[in-house]
């Protein structure tokens, strides 16, 4: 099997999940996206399928979670790249000079990522003799994972509309463009709703590995011991609670 590689853009966690405002301190965005990260570093590096990663950020704490989970780590500076899609094309690229024949791109807010996804999309991508392999989000909006060969990358469109962006973008270039839906890979926590989501999901192991392997999830544990839990359950409730006073 071919040299695949993972990218992981991670930008600086402090100024992480601003639109969960309402609902957590600054303190406790940046602590739910460093355990968020780690989820997914965790999915990455025990998937078979992946030969390395490499997590590009200007994070202060960056280099010592690539440390802990034996990535490799560049800033964005080296990259002389500004901006997500310029930061994307530049990792692929120096992917690309390092050996890799296809890269995964892979987002740093997925807490039900498991490595039998990760695993999935490389098997797909292969059996299918894909160019560009697209995973979306649960809304079909965004693009949570893009699995593409190095030397024909599509144009990167992340934002708005990018898995629909990324799908045009890719058959304008005639490429083999597929996608695959993945419960692991849907959820991607931008909105509080998707924060409760994620909690029932950790909490009913939803995702490619089942609840016994959600034993060690950071983003879990994270939760779990923080009065974040008991705020969830309570937003949960009201949730619920308008959606029945609409019907």
């Amino acid at each position: 099997m071919s040299d695949c590689r993972a990218l992981l853009p991670l930008k600086d966690l402090v100024q992480a999940k601003t639109r969960l405002g309402g609902v957590l301190a600054s303190h406790e965005r940046r602590a739910l996206a460093q355990a968020m990260a780690e989820d997914v570093l965790t999915a990455l590096t025990a998937a078979q399928s992946l030969s390395g990663v490499l997590l590009v950020s200007d994070d202060p704490g960056a280099e010592l979670l690539a440390c802990k989970y034996q990535v490799d780590c560049l800033p964005e500076a080296e990259l002389a790249a500004s901006g997500l899609n310029a930061v994307v094309a530049a990792g692929c690229a120096r992917l690309e000079q390092q050996g890799a024949e296809r890269v995964m791109v892979v987002h740093g807010d997925l807490p039900l990522l498991q490595a039998a996804d990760v695993d999935a999309v490389v098997q797909e991508f292969a059996a299918r003799s894909l160019d560009l392999l697209l995973v979306p989000d649960r809304r079909r909006d965004g693009t949570n994972v893009l699995l593409a060969r190095s030397d024909r990358l599509p144009e990167f469109h992340y934002g708005c509309g990018s898995f629909e962006a990324h799908r045009a973008a890719g058959l304008q270039q005639d490429l083999a463009v597929g996608e695959r839906a993945l419960a692991g890979a849907a959820l991607d926590v931008d909105q509080p709703a998707d924060l409760i989501d994620a909690w029932h999901g950790l909490l009913q192991g939803v995702g490619g590995g089942g609840s016994e392997s959600r034993a060690e999830s950071h983003t879990q544990a994270f939760l779990a011991r923080s009065d974040i839990g008991r705020r969830l359950a309570a937003l949960s409730e009201l949730y619920a609670a308008n959606t029945r006073g609409a019907l």
